[in-house]
């Protein structure tokens, strides 16, 4: 059963819960305002699905998997909904096995990531789909990402997987730099827009008492050219999730470690 909450909210905030075909839509004081049922598909799977709000909790988009037979029948896989859980629209988009999804800033994008599923096959080609909010695809890149973060107007979208960072420059579509950063057991656990920089964490891979944790943190700072600009590195440390915490003026940012929340203050280079 999952729960979505809003992104980046530290106070309780509303939520969604699903349970099987079944969507209830809460506001901030705990209370039901919504209940939305998804139309029975004709084969029920029983996978997982991924949601997410934007970050005022204005939207909120739902996949929900199918089976292949309901896939060629046309069945919707995806939903948008007002955050107060009026169904917007549905459609079914050409993806399967979707690992991420997200909403913009301002509720006028959506990106959904997962692999390719054309002529009633998946095929092993990785996608990023992106929508606008009348559920027209607008672009398309060649990759499975993560973790993802939009900048505070929207102008720029952050994707990575476990080894690389692109940074998509909106308003043409196109990316304006892809860096390969991590390699082998080293992987990508966040990234974040600070200011006119991206924040970048990486971690080592590995197991304490059969939970995946991350070694010998690393946080990386880009500037919106690719150039690396700083870097800390953390090698006696772990941390379970490898999530950066920015704030909204940015001028501090966050790293949940294993035991505690350490926080950091950046000052910009001076341009010479």
């Amino acid at each position: 059963m999952p729960i979505y909450f809003l992104p980046d909210q530290w106070d309780f905030a509303g939520y969604c819960r699903v349970t099987g075909l079944k969507l209830n839509f809460f506001n901030p004081q705990r209370q039901l305002v919504r209940e939305y049922l998804i139309p029975q598909p004709v084969h029920y799977i029983n996978l997982p699905s991924l949601g997410a709000f934007d970050n005022r909790g204005k939207h909120f988009v739902l996949y929900k998997p199918l089976t292949q037979l309901d896939k060629r029948k046309g069945v919707p896989n995806l939903f948008y909904f007002l955050g107060s859980g009026t169904c917007l629209w549905q459609t079914q988009l050409p993806i399967e096995k979707v690992r991420a999804i997200g909403v913009a800033n301002q509720a006028q994008l959506i990106i959904v990531s997962g692999q390719l599923f054309q002529d009633s096959i998946v095929s092993d080609a990785k996608t990023t789909l992106i929508l606008d909010s009348t559920a027209q695809i607008i672009a398309s890149f060649p990759l499975v990402f993560d973790n993802y973060n939009f900048s505070q107007d929207d102008s720029y979208l952050a994707l990575a997987d476990n080894y690389s960072i692109w940074l998509i420059h909106l308003p043409r579509k196109a990316p304006r730099f892809i860096n390969t950063i991590c390699a082998d057991n080293r992987v990508i656990t966040d990234c974040r827009f600070f200011g006119d920089y991206l924040l970048v964490a990486t971690g080592l891979k590995g197991y304490w008492h059969d939970r995946l944790i991350y070694n010998d943190p690393t946080l990386l700072l880009f500037d919106l050219e690719g150039h690396k600009v700083a870097d800390l590195t953390f090698p006696l440390d772990y941390s379970v999730e490898g999530k950066l915490i920015v704030d909204g003026d940015s001028h501090q940012f966050g790293f949940i470690f294993q035991d505690r929340l350490e926080v950091f203050h950046f000052s910009a280079p001076t341009p010479e």
